[in-house]
Formats: C-alpha cells, sequence, structure tokens
C-alpha cells in the first residue's frame, strides 16, 4: 500500500479541486478582514495620539502648577521674615518704650 501526499487544492473526500469561486469568495473575505485590521489600527493610532495630546497637556499643567507652588513657597518665605521683623519691632516698642520706637527721645 502507498500513501500519497494531499495535494493543494483537492478535496479528497468529494474527488474534486476547489473551484475558482471558493477562492474568490475566501480570497474577499480575507481582504475585507485585512481591510477591518488597517481600520482598527488608524482607530489605535487616533486613540494614540489623542492620548498622547492629552499627557502632553497634562505634564505642561503640572510644570505650571509646580511654578505656581514655587511662587507661593517665595511669598510665603517673604511674609515669614515680615511677620519676624513685625515681631522684633513690636517687641522693641514693648521694651523701649512707645517714644524710643517713634524715634522720640
Amino acid at each position: 500500500m502507498m500513501v500519497l501526499k494531499p495535494k493543494s487544492g483537492y478535496v479528497k473526500e468529494l474527488g474534486m479541486s476547489r473551484s475558482s469561486s471558493l477562492r474568490t469568495s475566501t480570497s474577499s473575505s480575507s481582504t475585507q478582514y485585512i481591510q477591518q485590521l488597517e481600520s482598527q489600527i488608524d482607530e489605535l493610532k487616533d486613540v494614540n495620539s489623542r492620548q498622547e495630546e492629552k499627557i502632553d497637556e497634562l505634564q505642561d499643567a503640572k510644570l505650571r502648577q509646580g511654578e505656581k507652588i514655587d511662587e507661593l513657597e517665595d511669598v510665603n518665605l517673604r511674609l515669614r521674615v515680615k511677620i519676624d521683623e513685625l515681631m522684633d519691632a513690636n517687641i522693641r516698642y514693648e521694651i523701649g518704650g512707645k517714644e524710643s520706637f517713634c524715634g522720640a527721645t
């Protein structure tokens, strides 16, 4: 007994080869599937692009927020210095009396 390799395009049970219409429909469905995949790829690229833009916006906002925090910390420091100066002046006023603080001798 001799076993032969199956032939491409040959339907063994029916003893006939694939018809050209079957090949065409398979080719057509493959083309549609490829087009669907390409469409999905384009959609994903658009989504990715929008996400990257949003990330850039958020990073810019974070940078601006950091700059504002730095400004507020600077203002806070200057206010603390002024408060310390006023407290020192108040202590001098209480110790030296009203006349010496006002410049009167």
